[in-house]
This record gives C-alpha cells, sequence and structure tokens, in this order.
C-alpha cells in the first residue's frame, strides 16, 4: 500500500488532471479522492454492492477507506435509478445518471428474430451469476439449441461440477475465454438472451447491453433493475420464480409476434440510452459543469 501511495502521487504530481475518473469499490477510490488537490474527482458506480454497505461489511477497512472517497466526491455517477436511491439513503449523496454504452450496430445487418434459433447465456461460472438455471433449462427443452460462453478462474469444486454437468448436455454447445469480438458474434443468432444472475450483486452488465443492441428478447429469471424488462416491453421476467422460468421457454419462443416485439423493443431502446455517443456528451456535460 505504501508503494501503491508513492507511485500514485508521483503519477498526479506528473500529470496534474483537472479531473480525475474512477470507478468500482476500492482502496484506490479514497487514495485518489485524498490526494487530488485542486483537481475533481469524479466516482462512478459499478456494482450495487458498492453503495448498498455490502462492500464495506466484506473488506471493513478497506471500505472505509473507499467510503471516504465516495463521501467527498465532487460528483457521484450511477448506472440506474436503483443505484441512485441507495446513494442518497446510505450515504445522503445526489447522484446523475449515465448508462453503460458501447457502439450500436447498424439494424440492417441483424438478423431477423425470425431466422435465429440458439438460447445464450453469457457470464462467469460463480455464484452470484447462478449459471446452473441454464443448465436446467438447456435441460428441460432438449429441442432446443443452448449456447454458454463462459470464464472461470479456477477450477474450484464448483466449477468443476458446472463442467461436468455443461458436457453431459447434448444440446447444450460450450465455448470458454472467447475474445470480444467472437463474444459478439454469439448474439447474432440468439432468439433469446436468458439472464439467471442475482440481482442483488449486479449493477446494470454489459451483457444486456450487448444482448440489446442485437435485439435479443430478454429471458431474465430474476434481474430487472429499474423495472427495465417489464415497463420497455423487452422480453420475460419471472420474479425469481424458478419453476415457472423452466417451463415456459417454450411458450414465449413460439410467440413469434412477441419475439419481434421484444427484439425491436431492445434494439430502440439500446440506441436511445446505451449510445455511446449520447454517454459522451453526458460525459462532456458532467466536465464542464466542474470546471
Amino acid at each position: 500500500l505504501a508503494a501503491l501511495f508513492w507511485e500514485t502521487l508521483r503519477l498526479l504530481h506528473k500529470v496534474r488532471p483537472a479531473i480525475i475518473f474512477q470507478e468500482t469499490a476500492a482502496f484506490e477510490t479514497g487514495l485518489l479522492c485524498g490526494l487530488k488537490g485542486s483537481a475533481r474527482f469524479v466516482y462512478r458506480v459499478a456494482h450495487d454492492m458498492d453503495i448498498d454497505r455490502k462492500f464495506i461489511s466484506y473488506k471493513p477497512w478497506v471500505g472505509k477507506i473507499y467510503e471516504f472517497g465516495l463521501r467527498n466526491a465532487d460528483q457521484v455517477i450511477a448506472q440506474t435509478r436503483y443505484q441512485q436511491d441507495m446513494l442518497k439513503a446510505h450515504y445522503g449523496r445526489d447522484s446523475v445518471i449515465v448508462r453503460n454504452a458501447q457502439e450500436i450496430p447498424d439494424h440492417g445487418g441483424l438478423l431477423p428474430i425470425s431466422r435465429r434459433s440458439k438460447i445464450l447465456w453469457i457470464g462467469r461460472l460463480t455464484d452470484m451469476k447462478r449459471p446452473r438455471h441454464f443448465l436446467d433449462l438447456a435441460k428441460a427443452n432438449p429441442n432446443r439449441s443452448f449456447v454458454l460462453a463462459g470464464n472461470y478462474e479456477d477450477r474450484t469444486p464448483y466449477v468443476r461440477s458446472l463442467l461436468e454437468e455443461i458436457a453431459r448436455i447434448p444440446n447444450l454447445e460450450a465455448h470458454w475465454f472467447l475474445n470480444w469480438r467472437d463474444v459478439l458474434s454469439l448474439y447474432r443468432d440468439a432468439a433469446a438472451f436468458v439472464v439467471t444472475s442475482d440481482p442483488a450483486g449486479e449493477g446494470f452488465p454489459n451483457v444486456v447491453v450487448e444482448a440489446m443492441k442485437f435485439g435479443c428478447p430478454l429471458y431474465s429469471l430474476s434481474w430487472d433493475r429499474d423495472e427495465l424488462i417489464a415497463s420497455q416491453q423487452l422480453g420475460r421476467i419471472f420474479n425469481g420464480d424458478v419453476p415457472l422460468f423452466i417451463s415456459e421457454l417454450e411458450s414465449f419462443l413460439a410467440d413469434h409476434q412477441g419475439l419481434e416485439r421484444f427484439s425491436s423493443n431492445a434494439y430502440k431502446y439500446a440506441s436511445t440510452y446505451n449510445n455511446i455517443a449520447n454517454a459522451m456528451r453526458e460525459y462532456r456535460r458532467i466536465f464542464q459543469d466542474l470546471l
């Protein structure tokens, strides 16, 4: 930590930034805020656990340093209204929303939803992502084609058990440690994108933005931050009802008009709210207001 302190101090002295931007709860949040000098410090929330007090319960000492940075930041940026509410409730902090943003592909280059056939899941093999629900979905629908693109850090007993189970599911195609471009190519043939994550640990997952920008209907077990899926008609949300989540997939896919509507709405939402050009305008406005 001492080396990090002096290296950060030397870097800030050399660069002399007007604005320091940092994301994700960490020791560096407090460090950068404390060493900012005349610069403005901007913190952006990455995960809900950054601001629901879970981080400080997991890492009390680091959490106190992090919370110093959060409380004293010149501006705080949230991803969702839920995060705004948590910041106000737990820290008394006002914030602005800048949604996760990406380049949006041309709609004319996307495969029509009627010609797509895969059911897609993308994520890390962790308890929070709850991939086993996706495996159960594949096993319960043997006539459908499922694709899992994942990664993992270590072959823990939990990961080994998942890998063994995946290998036994004939209608499940698995890809590991794909590069970014290969991952994006999987969305193009996805008739539905499945979300099984525990919403308590997520912010606004980048994979959801990626799925929407390729016009993938969303099929979510629990996650629906800011009631986005329900209010914008982007797919189905099951509020944690696992049996219904498992049993309703076939009827969801058989509703061709519904899939067309969900696909169109998803693409339109991403084009409007997750467009990187719009996000850059928001950041420019925020930074200019601070200077």
